[in-house]
């Protein structure tokens, strides 16, 4: 059966043409080509870092952050990284929401984005209007 064979001159990674892209290629410098969030040779803070560092602009991530009403949310693969974490975008559906949780054996880094806005009343710490998304570096197992 034919196989593809690796290109003895592969093409230079391209150059990134936003602060988002930017994120999406440090994530991946930072986790190398083997390892996961829980590698001894992964800081987390690091991880933690790059994420602090991106200041979020709409219109860098909003194209990935796509949205089905029908849903409570949508998952948005952004990279698969090496085959051990996700980059993903996470988008609510105006009015859903989801309770902080974790899942066995799973380890994950995320920022917040707000877009359009988020409408937090003082009794509340839930959105009341708007959709929110999140972009997370997941563990896969």
């Amino acid at each position: 059966m034919p196989y593809l064979q690796p290109d003895p001159d592969p093409e230079p990674t391209s150059q990134p043409t936003n602060a988002f892209d930017q994120l999406v290629q440090d994530l991946s410098a930072a986790l190398g080509p083997s390892s996961g969030l829980d590698s001894d040779d992964v800081d987390p803070l690091n991880i933690q870092r790059l994420m602090d560092q991106y200041t979020s602009n709409p219109e860098e991530w909003q194209p990935f952050a796509l949205s089905d009403l029908s849903k409570s949310y949508t998952r948005n693969l952004i990279d698969e990284g090496n085959g051990k974490s996700n980059l993903l975008i996470l988008v609510w559906s105006p009015g859903k929401g989801s309770a902080i949780h974790d899942h066995a054996n799973a380890h994950c880094v995320m920022k917040v984005f707000l877009y359009p806005f988020l409408l937090v009343s003082r009794s509340s710490s839930w959105p009341r209007e708007g959709w929110w998304g999140c972009v997370g570096l997941i563990q896969a197992h």
